[in-house]
């Protein structure tokens, strides 16, 4: 069973996962320049502070130990401080603050997943709940009702499928998240015999969503589905299980091939026809050779989430047709917002990511394998979409294999669902989400006065 407070990640990944509460109510903002994302609705902001609360509220009655949590997470926590620092040089600090917040507030939704007993049990009940509702109602859309599901593209007048999302490239992300949880769940193996009905709901989800993913025409969104399920299914064998140790030397040898591509810009070039991609990426490859040359301060950037709110963008919108308002590369959006120091604390933090994920895979644990394949598929999403620091599944992801808490089994009083107050049983201890230090752990809170437990959280988060 999973927590009560689990319904706040829901709403807050369902609405980022479909489009902005003020656009259901037909409330959204109509944007004419740059300037006009400055403003925001109303309705959206009402809606996220009060869910803000809500996790405020969660949190604050959890016991969670704050010192192991930042042990545990201290790049990417260092990465979300310089993004808070860079508001000091915004040209629009209020509206860099905004997001920024928005920022923190997705940290909190994953960290109320990562807090439950069992954190793998808790983001399967989020996501599934998410993609059964999401997936059928986007299908439903399109079919039979299509003011809601299609819309014409302004540019070129052809018919597109945006489903429950305002677009075509938002459809083919939540088709692809919603996809490989779904892959996920069929994987996982069932010792008690049962749920065959529960695996064949979810195998018809799957198909839906799998025909969602051909209609969006996003080839990005299938290449990493393809990526992402292929991860997960590969380490299910023992012999990749023991390769997990060499996975530097893999991300090595993945970096010098991409290298490699843009050394001999021919072989990238064939490389993307033969993806179905033409040569400029859709034009990304002229947008990203403009946005290098913009006159900013290389080394900080221009501030978070500011770029795209002044005379930068006005540039890029009078002389590209479809007025960008991202990079469409998440390192190169990053870079102009945060400068060289930003992207570099990216890095850091992806590389920190993969450093401790791959301590768990050899555990052979489906979770683990399922946080690996989120790290990667958010890694090369972000090549030719950006949405690091965004409001947008993408990101989401990225946060759920990123973000660790040493152990679990914290719950907050008057808000558990069939479960006691006490620490963890050793049922825990099968769960093995955090490998051989957390069943230590469980062992020694049974068997050992509570005293213990201050002992054993400050080795886990050591080792986090």
């Amino acid at each position: 069973m999973v927590s009560l407070a689990l319904w706040v990640p829901l709403l807050v990944i369902t609405i980022i996962g479909t489009r902005p509460v003020s656009m259901w109510f037909s409330a959204g903002v109509f944007i004419q320049n740059p300037e006009d994302y400055a403003d925001g609705s109303p309705w959206d902001r009402n809606v996220y502070l009060v869910l803000l609360i809500f996790e405020l509220f969660i949190l604050l009655r959890r016991k969670i130990q704050w010192n192991a949590f930042v042990a545990a997470n201290r790049w990417f926590l260092i990465f979300i401080l310089y993004c808070g620092v860079s508001i000091i040089w915004s040209d629009y600090p209020f509206v860099s603050l905004k997001r920024w917040i928005k920022d923190i507030e997705l940290i909190g939704m994953v960290l109320i997943i990562a807090t439950e007993l069992n954190p793998a049990t808790a983001l399967k009940a989020v996501f599934i709940r998410y993609a059964n509702l999401v997936v059928p109602l986007s299908w439903l859309f399109i079919k039979y009702f299509p003011e809601y599901g299609r819309y014409y593209n302004r540019w070129s007048g052809e018919v597109a499928f945006g489903g429950v999302t305002t677009n075509k490239n938002d459809l083919g992300c939540i088709a692809m998240v919603s996809g490989i949880i779904l892959v996920w769940n069929l994987i996982q193996p069932r010792k008690d015999g049962k749920g065959w009905n529960t695996k064949f709901d979810c195998a018809i989800v799957l198909l839906l969503d799998l025909w969602l993913l051909q209609q969006s025409q996003s080839k990005t969104s299938l290449s990493c589905f393809l990526i992402g399920t292929g991860i997960m299914l590969l380490l299910m064998l023992p012999s990749a299980q023991r390769q997990a140790k060499y996975l530097g030397v893999y991300a090595i040898f993945a970096i010098s091939i991409v290298i490699g591509f843009y050394a001999f810009p021919s072989f990238l070039e064939s490389s993307v026809i033969l993806l179905g991609r033409d040569a400029t990426l859709t034009g990304r490859t002229d947008l990203w050779a403009d946005l290098m040359h913009m006159p900013i301060n290389g080394m900080i950037g221009t501030g978070y989430g500011s770029f795209w709110l002044g005379p930068f963008a006005r540039i890029m919108w009078e002389k590209y047709y479809f007025h960008p308002v991202q990079a469409h590369n998440g390192y190169l959006e990053t870079y102009l917002n945060l400068g060289v120091i930003g992207v570099g604390l990216l890095l850091a933090m992806i590389f920190s990511t993969g450093a401790k994920l791959k301590e768990k895979l050899v555990m052979g644990d489906t979770y683990q394998g399922l946080r690996f394949a989120f790290l990667i598929v958010a890694v090369i999403y972000n090549w030719t979409e950006a949405v690091y620091d965004k409001l947008n599944l993408g990101w989401i992801i990225f946060l759920l294999a990123a973000l660790s808490y040493p152990f679990s089994g914290i719950r907050e009083p008057g808000l558990t669902a069939n479960h006691s107050r006490r620490g963890p049983s050793k049922l825990r201890s099968q769960t093995n989400w955090n490998g051989r230090i957390e069943t230590t752990f469980t062992l020694e809170v049974e068997h050992k006065e509570m005293q213990s437990f201050g002992v054993t959280l400050g080795s886990a988060g050591q080792s986090g």
